[in-house]
């Protein structure tokens, strides 16, 4: 099934390389940052959804060895060095601890976590089971979304399912439950950190904090309608340990419905240390309007807009020591020609301020899509690119933070792929800072 990579014994730990992990006509394949040749990691099936392991020695990725649907989907784990590779199997919300290469997902029904080092596979959450008529219990209830915190201790989780409002109520008076839960990795202290107001109130859990104190999730409206929360989410936070949930974005502008954020993963990054939180916020399908980066004071609330009015700017990334910013912007336009925007998003790069703007790229073949990462630890920019053109071909590039040495690092991976709320068909592992 696997075909070598790199050495046996080699690993990214001795390396010190940042690693990316891609996938390109249904194989994963490996490459190191900046500058080493990629490596094919799979040979059979179709393979997706890669994801780095803490320590960079082991990837997930999701494997279908039939006709591509779900029912033929299972998740493995391979080591970098592809001395060793394991099935989980049919398996949701595969996600890695940040910490002792633990994989969690649910089984079944069943919250799980596989310890890669000893091979145990140990339950936190048994399977819902059905109730009594007429009674409610959380143990009851579907679960969505899974996320660890950043210390390892902590799960954070949704559940789902119809709340009864007691034995012989009229069951035409039960209503859709959504809960916000934590519960530590050992199966013990689990707590409902926060409630749906109503059918109409759906939280989705995004990640922690830095200091594993609050958990992070967004408030879909409508009882999640796609149409309308298209245009953006509100953001919302709550203490780990309970207590009422607190809005992160606010209008900063004075402009109306300008405090929804699009649920995207590379709309919200935290500073090193965790003091900012950076989103990337406006109410708006598209990505090329209505979009200002927003530097939140995480402890305190407090906001400031770091673009102006007259571009649309997103997915904004810090760099490893927290004194720049790196994005995506292109100018404002009115809406009739938001099509041609897209041609005209560029990388730029600013203070952690908003001051020293600086635009990177330049290149009328190409348009910046999102997805930045600092890697070789600050030298470099990784970005995913659009050709523009009949193509619309996705792929990632390289570039140093003066604008200089710009160059593609993947082959083309298919704009189908590449969804705004779908898995990457792409990983990054980032090696230790060096001290």
């Amino acid at each position: 099934m696997l075909s070598s990579a790199l050495p046996a014994g080699t690993s990214p730990a001795n390396t010190q390389a940042d690693l990316l992990a891609y996938v390109h006509q249904g194989q994963v394949w490996v490459r190191p940052l900046p500058d080493g040749e990629p490596q094919r990691l799979t040979t059979t099936g179709v393979n997706g959804r890669p994801q780095w392991s803490a320590s960079g020695r082991w990837l997930s990725l999701v494997k279908s060895m039939g006709d591509g649907t779900a029912r033929n989907e299972e998740v493995w784990v391979v080591a970098r060095d592809k001395s060793d590779a394991r099935r989980v199997g049919q398996v949701e919300y595969a996600v890695w601890a940040p910490s002792g290469d633990r994989l969690a997902f649910y089984r079944g029904g069943s919250l799980r976590v596989l310890t890669l080092e000893s091979g145990e596979e140990s339950e936190v959450l048994p399977a819902p089971a059905p109730g009594p008529s007429g009674v409610w219990h959380p143990a009851h209830l579907q679960r969505e979304g899974l996320a660890w915190s950043p210390n390892g201790r902590w799960l954070a989780f949704v559940r789902t399912g119809w709340l009864k409002q007691g034995k012989g109520v009229d069951p035409s008076k039960d209503v859709y439950y959504h809960g916000l839960w934590r519960i530590r990795a050992n199966g013990k202290n689990q707590k409902e950190l926060y409630r749906s107001r109503g059918p109409e109130d759906v939280p989705i859990l995004i990640s922690w904090s830095p200091d594993s104190k609050r958990v992070i999730f967004w408030l879909l409206f409508l009882a999640g309608a796609s149409s309308v929360n298209a245009d953006g989410s509100h953001l919302f936070d709550v203490s780990a340990a309970g207590g009422q949930a607190r809005r992160l974005a606010w209008h900063v502008s004075g402009e109306k419905h300008d405090e929804s954020v699009l649920r995207r993963g590379d709309f919200l990054q935290f500073s090193p240390g965790g003091r900012f939180l950076l989103i990337s916020q406006g109410m708006d399908r598209f990505v090329v309007h209505n979009k200002a980066l927003v530097r939140l004071t995480y402890d305190t609330a407090r906001r400031m807009r770091l673009t102006g009015k007259e571009v649309a700017a997103f997915a904004g990334a810090w760099s490893p020591d927290g004194k720049r910013i790196a994005y995506c912007s292109v100018p404002e336009a009115e809406p009739e020609h938001l099509s041609r925007q897209y041609q005209r998003v560029r990388l730029w790069v600013m203070n952690w301020d908003g001051t020293g703007q600086r635009q990177l790229t330049d290149d009328g073949d190409y348009a910046a899509r999102g997805d930045v990462y600092w890697v070789g630890q600050g030298q470099f920019l990784l970005f995913l690119r659009r050709r523009n053109g009949d193509t619309g071909e996705h792929s990632l590039w390289i570039i140093r933070p003066d604008g200089s040495d710009a160059r593609q690092v993947t082959p083309g991976l298919p704009e189908k792929e590449v969804g705004h709320q779908d898995p990457e068909p792409f990983a990054v592992w980032t090696a230790p800072v060096a001290k």
